[in-house]
């Protein structure tokens, strides 16, 4: 392996030399066909090294034995693994079909008809 840059910050497979430049920003600005005012710029380069910044912090945070949930809805609350807080998807309330028709903006026979969109 190659020796890093003290200002890098390295995900294997990713490096992220810190700080970015406005030249960076501007390289960004024209790869994703945004244009940009100085201002802007300034602004999008801030929040870009705060982001490379936090990214170098999370990565940098020990995780050796944790174990990942299943879902995050289980660590929600303490709920045992296969629980959720969520309720169950059913049915429970039905609307007749003339109710829904007579407010639809337009029908035929029971179908609802709505603008083309897709030429």
């Amino acid at each position: 392996m190659f020796p890093l840059p003290a200002n890098s910050i390295h995900f294997p497979g990713c490096i992220f030399n810190m700080p970015l430049t406005l030249s960076d920003v501007a390289h960004l600005a024209d790869l994703a066909r945004i244009a940009q005012e100085d201002e802007d710029a300034q602004s999008a380069l801030a929040s870009l090294n705060r982001l490379f910044t936090l990214i170098e912090k999370i990565h940098s945070v020990r995780t050796e034995g944790a174990l990942s949930p299943a879902h995050p809805v289980e660590l929600a609350g303490g709920m045992r693994p296969g629980m959720s807080r969520l309720r169950e998807d059913k049915a429970n309330a039905i609307v007749p079909r003339e109710t829904c028709q007579n407010i639809a903006c337009a029908t035929e026979s029971d179908l609802y008809l709505v603008p083309k969109v897709i030429e």
